[in-house]
């Protein structure tokens, strides 16, 4: 992915990086150490403590470091427990599949309850259905998406349901992108009707496969694909957001580098069927940017919503320099079922390289956004404006190890967590 990055020495990169860090000052916030989960390649399940009372460069430190098989790909969270899927290798060298680890929080430490199989190579997300019941793990590489239980303390069986993808002949996307199935995702719908929905988007496909999912309660479900979303050959779709309130589903793409905007209709769902409308397709590089080639030179990569579901977050990746990346921000239109729900506002940088992936903080407000920059090998917290939606400052910023253009060796995820706060958390903001 990097191949054409020959411009400037990571040293450079380091100055620039260094220049964009604008001054801390006293804030009136909750003065309470906040927690933060990082699923890093090389080091494990990080857990992280960010001080909101301290300067930038001293507020982010290092509390715990877990194993969690060879290179942790994702998090996300239910209740006391912590998930994380593993690319590779488990349940050793001799294995090409991904393994799916289960740990329990007790005060700053992380005690392993389960781990299994993902029934695939190349595990990168997974994700914890309404009543708690099922996860979902996707395997890029190997091109599956399993099922597994989980029980009412939190352990995740062996899987229950598998989901095999095969591509007829290869897409344009450069750089082996499209040249087989490559399942990105399997996020559950957040309550109600939606939650019986299962998103799987595939981006060697060009395909967002929906299905419903009726979970009996004990990790057992029945499973139908309800709807087949066909996309233009090179869209290369990576992650879907709900917000049920609007009836909206956001889906952004990394070879296109868009954010689509579908509505859905649920009302047909007793006859395993959803109708799914496309309403807009907007840049993720700004106003009057078309699609882009799909030849891997940006790469949008994570979406998000805010809590009061006026703005929405998609982070940007640019494989042509060393400059910081970027978040793009859009203004949600609220009042209608707009048929151009989203505005362009501007951009805010991440202060490092290759941001793959980035959470807003679990408060009301969401006061904080945590960004993982994978390249840069970086955590940065930035302050959230809850009025214009824009990154106010840098707040925290944590080294996690050297500069890496290997891909193999930075933080994947981020999740927040507060330590009162026991309730669900995951790294998908899904419930607007």
């Amino acid at each position: 992915m990097f191949a054409s990055i020959l411009l400037f020495s990571s040293a450079l990169f380091g100055l620039v990086q260094a220049a964009c860090i604008p001054q801390s000052h006293n804030d009136n916030f909750p003065t309470d150490p906040l927690t933060l989960y990082v699923a890093h390649q090389g080091r494990g399940i990080l857990t992280l403590q960010f001080d909101t009372t301290k300067a930038a460069n001293e507020s982010l430190g290092i509390v715990d470091e877990t194993e969690a098989g060879h290179q942790p790909g994702w998090i996300c969270s239910r209740d006391s427990n912590i998930y994380s899927v593993a690319r590779t290798y488990y349940p050793d060298n001799s294995s090409v599949s991904g393994g799916v680890f289960g740990f329990t929080r007790i005060g700053d430490d992380l005690s392993k309850v389960s781990e299994n199989s993902s029934d695939g190579n190349g595990g990168v997300f997974c994700h914890i259905n309404e009543d708690g019941s099922l996860m979902s793990v996707a395997n890029i590489d190997g091109s599956t998406v399993s099922l597994h239980p989980r029980s009412e303390t939190g352990v995740v069986g062996a899987s229950s349901h598998l989901f095999k993808y095969n591509l007829t002949q290869p897409g344009p996307g450069t750089n082996d992108s499209q040249i087989q199935s490559n399942p990105h995702e399997a996020v559950f719908g957040p309550s109600g009707p939606w939650g019986q929905l299962m998103v799987v988007p595939d981006r060697g496909a060009d395909r967002v496969y929906v299905y419903r999912v009726r979970s009996s309660g004990n990790g057992t479900a029945d499973v139908h694909l309800a709807e087949n979303i066909t996309l233009p050959l090179g869209t290369g779709p990576r992650h879907v957001i709900f917000q049920e309130s609007l009836g909206l589903m956001y889906l952004v793409s990394e070879l296109d580098n868009t954010v689509r905007v579908f509505s859905i209709d649920t009302s047909k769902m007793s006859n395993d069927v959803v109708n799914i409308t496309l309403l807009q397709t907007a840049s993720t590089l700004g106003p009057g940017s078309a699609r882009t080639l799909p030849i891997n030179e940006h790469l949008a990569s994570e979406l998000a919503l805010s809590n009061n579901g006026r703005f929405l977050y998609v982070s940007n990746r640019d494989t042509t320099s060393y400059d910081s990346d970027n978040l793009a921000i859009f203004a949600v239109n609220r009042t209608t079922l707009s048929p151009q729900p989203l505005e362009w506002l501007g951009i805010n940088a991440t202060n490092g390289k290759i941001p793959r992936h980035f959470a807003l903080s679990s408060d009301r407000e969401n006061q904080w956004v945590a960004v993982a920059n994978q390249v840069s090998n970086t955590i940065f917290v930035f302050k959230r404006s809850s009025e214009n939606g824009f990154l106010e400052e840098v707040k925290g910023n944590l080294t996690l190890g050297d500069f890496d253009l290997t891909l193999e060796n930075g933080p994947m995820a981020v999740v927040w967590a507060r330590p009162r706060d026991r309730g669900a958390l995951s790294t998908r903001m899904d419930k607007q």
